[in-house]
């Protein structure tokens, strides 16, 4: 997969992250900026610029903690990364 290939699968993926992402937000009334860590399960770690400046791009207005972790693969082959995030809301 070249790099090309891999930024718009990265990107795609977080359009569809931000959309999940915000629906919970909503859902919960949890806003997105209360997401204190996240962590990216990647299958392919040499592409770890082009996923670290889409999760920034995301995440501009309120970067949380994050880490990157390579892994052999995700359950669709054509997945490269996947992403937990953790909210802190206080007191429910």
């Amino acid at each position: 997969m070249n790099l090309s290939r891999a930024l718009s699968s990265t990107l795609a993926f977080l359009i569809s992250f931000s959309a999940f992402a915000t629906e919970v937000s909503f859902t919960m009334d949890v806003p997105m900026s209360k997401v204190v860590r996240t962590r990216m399960f990647v299958t392919d770690i040499s592409k770890w610029e082009a996923f670290g400046k889409a999760h920034a791009e995301f995440f501009a207005d309120n970067p949380p903690t994050t880490s990157k972790l390579e892994i052999n693969g995700l359950i669709d082959p054509e997945m490269m990364i996947e992403i937990e995030a953790d909210a802190y809301v206080g007191k429910l």
